[in-house]
């Protein structure tokens, strides 16, 4: 099994995130810097909090796992897209519910082994 974060966040964090937890692929926007080191205001878009699934599915393909042999996890209704393009979807009840037979509610993420 292989683990990947993708997120809306800067990649500096997600490299971080994912090192410190072990998780193998990462993808995440990105900052850029001017000469004197100083954030400048366009950044490096790779992760559209709305369309997370374009990343996704890139990345899927970068390391070629096919769709159809993953889960996904999100949040928000933002991660809807994203959900329904894994072979599973599982939404964190927390926060958000949904009205939507694809998408799985859990509770907490160990919760995920009572469904595959």
């Amino acid at each position: 099994m292989k683990t990947a974060l993708v997120t809306s966040g800067i990649d500096i964090l997600a490299e971080e995130v994912a090192r410190e937890l072990g998780i193998d692929h990462w993808v995440a926007n990105g900052l850029r810097f001017d000469r004197k080191g100083r954030v400048l205001p366009d950044g490096v878009g790779r992760v559209d909090p709305t369309r997370k699934d374009i990343a996704y599915r890139r990345l899927l393909s970068r390391i070629g796992i096919p769709s159809e042999r993953t889960i996904a996890v999100g949040d928000t209704v933002y991660d809807l897209r994203f959900l329904k393009s894994a072979a599973m979807g599982f939404m964190l009840a927390h926060t958000t519910r949904v009205d939507d037979p694809q998408i799985i509610h859990i509770d907490k993420l160990h919760d995920i082994f009572d469904h595959i």
